[in-house]
């Protein structure tokens, strides 16, 4: 197989185009729903974008069936979004025997912000970062199917437009954001939240997993209360007894964000950040 890490004119021209026929369209396979929402965007009706993640399950534990493996053996690309997020790629591809599969880690070209020894994986909540696995994506797509250039520049750079205007909302409403903090489960905006200066208070190991005991969460509101957090991010997957107990009983807003890591068909990638970006912004704006 072809592992695309960086894909040039250049290296297009020295290794060989590989052509689809007029009438065909490609195959492709991505591992999660934002890449998903990417490809489609882009390959539009010259494309069928398989999502390997089921519905309902989570990009970090999701375990391939059988059936993933052979959809992304017969794959013309195969998509996904690299620093250790998706920890059975390699060993899926090593498996595989297709010499024609072209492989894009679309976070090729990123600088990792490093956690522990391990790069954060969670480069598509940063909309300038996304811009880059868009752009990973568009190269392997026109590097597979030439012949449909012009279609697919078209639907890039309306992609990029897009991108471009959720940037700006960004920096318009973030821009006051450096030295502030704000409190949520896990770490998941550490590229924002360095680009913009701000600080995020994990609770990971606070909030129990699953659904939790009366003690558990009496627990949980008896933390948020002694340490006088205002507002708190919790993911919108949280089970819901923790959100709405939490809400109630502890003096805090709750308000909710969307990792977009849990497989989901009803996808917006642009509704879901502005979504992410009002509650980030709420979450600052007493600080």
């Amino acid at each position: 197989m072809k592992k695309l890490t960086i894909i040039t004119i250049v290296l297009l021209i020295l290794t060989g185009c590989q052509t689809q026929k007029e009438e065909d369209t490609l195959n492709i396979s991505v591992s999660f729903y934002p890449l998903s929402y990417f490809t489609q965007e882009i390959v539009g009706k010259h494309g069928t974008v398989f999502n390997v993640l089921d519905k309902g399950s989570d990009a970090h534990d999701y375990e391939p069936s059988i059936q993933d493996r052979i959809q992304i053996e017969e794959s013309d690309i195969f998509i996904h979004n690299g620093f250790h997020l998706e920890h059975w790629v390699d060993k899926t591809l090593d498996s595989i025997k297709n010499d024609n599969l072209v492989v894009v880690e679309t976070s090729f070209g990123i600088d990792p912000i490093l956690r522990g020894q391990h790069p954060d994986p969670h480069i598509w909540l940063d909309p300038f970062l996304a811009e880059t696995q868009i752009d990973n994506i568009y190269e392997a797509i026109i590097y597979k199917d030439p012949e449909h250039l012009e279609y697919y520049e078209k639907r890039y750079l309306d992609l990029k437009t897009k991108m471009h205007d959720l940037q700006a909302s960004f920096n318009e409403s973030l821009i006051d954001a450096k030295g502030k903090s704000i409190v949520l489960e896990h770490e998941i905006f550490s590229y924002i939240s360095s680009r913009y200066g701000f600080k995020q208070v994990s609770i990971s190991g606070i909030l129990p997993e699953g659904e939790p005991s009366i003690q558990q969460l009496s627990q949980v509101v008896e933390y948020i209360n002694e340490h006088e957090i205002k507002h708190m991010l919790l993911s919108k997957y949280d089970a819901t007894k923790v959100i709405d107990t939490i809400s109630k009983e502890a003096d805090v807003n709750v308000l909710l964000i969307d990792s977009m890591e849990i497989g989901n068909g009803d996808f917006d990638y642009f509704k879901i950040m502005k979504a992410n970006l009002e509650s980030i912004k709420e979450a600052l704006q007493d600080e």
